[in-house]
């Protein structure tokens, strides 16, 4: 157990010294690994953010699905309502026009 434990810390040691030597040669690669750091903290601290989106996105989705079924009610509500009112004014002009004498 021990030996495993000291193989991995000798591992990271020749890594982190490695790495050093890397940098030392070219120094865009310590730049790009430390703009890959940022960048995976950066993901790390919106992943918060990524879970919720994946339940508000269906919930959103849901909700539109809702008032597009309740904009088509109102439509063909309003549709109907708008034939009855036609009909009704059709309706009083003929009913006026009886009444009304005819010139001649």
């Amino acid at each position: 157990m021990s030996s495993s434990v000291d193989t991995r810390a000798l591992e990271h040691h020749l890594e982190a010294i490695r790495k050093k030597h890397e940098e030392s040669r070219d120094p865009v690669v310590g730049q790009l690994r430390s703009m890959v750091d940022v960048m995976k903290r950066k993901d790390d601290a919106f992943e918060p953010m990524y879970r919720q989106l994946s339940t508000i996105v269906p919930t959103l989705q849901s909700s539109v699905a809702q008032m597009q079924a309740s904009q088509q009610k109102m439509e063909e509500n309003l549709k109907q309502s708008l034939k009855r009112c036609v009909l009704s004014f059709l309706l009083f002009v003929d009913c006026v026009s009886n009444f009304i004498p005819e010139r001649v």
